[in-house]
């Protein structure tokens, strides 16, 4: 059963399960990200769009180079306890806005959402609107 996530990762389901539910595919013309039925909140570990070319890409707030190297490259079953409090505020900067939500889609470019919510808050006040969140 574990090795089910690796091989058919979630990210490919709520895709799938977008897709689906009929919801549209992103066009040139559209405002994005696309925001539909389907609500996924979870943080994501990836840089961030830099401010210019010279400086392409850029750490998120509140993570240095050495937190980032350490949780792109935790186990999954992470249980030290250095770890699990690296998880801990990872998660609280996510929960703060600081760190990006995983989209349903990204684009291949600059990582931005395509489908989903960039932002933890955004994703809570669509569930909420949906009457899934508490």
């Amino acid at each position: 059963m574990a090795t089910s996530i690796l091989d058919d990762p979630p990210d490919a389901a709520s895709f799938h399960a977008h897709m689906m539910l009929g919801s549209p595919l992103p066009h040139p013309a559209d405002k994005l990200p696309i925001n539909d039925r389907i609500v996924r909140m979870n943080p994501l570990i990836q840089p961030l769009t830099g401010p210019n070319p010279q400086r392409p890409w850029i750490l998120p707030p509140g993570l240095d180079h050495k937190d980032f190297v350490a949780l792109r490259d935790l186990a999954m079953d992470a249980v030290a306890q250095a770890d699990v409090d690296r998880i801990r505020d990872f998660c609280d900067l996510w929960l703060a806005d600081d760190i990006p939500n995983q989209p349903i889609r990204a684009n291949t470019t600059g990582l931005s959402a395509e489908i989903g919510f960039a932002r933890y808050r955004a994703a809570k006040a669509a569930a909420r609107a949906l009457d899934l969140a508490p």
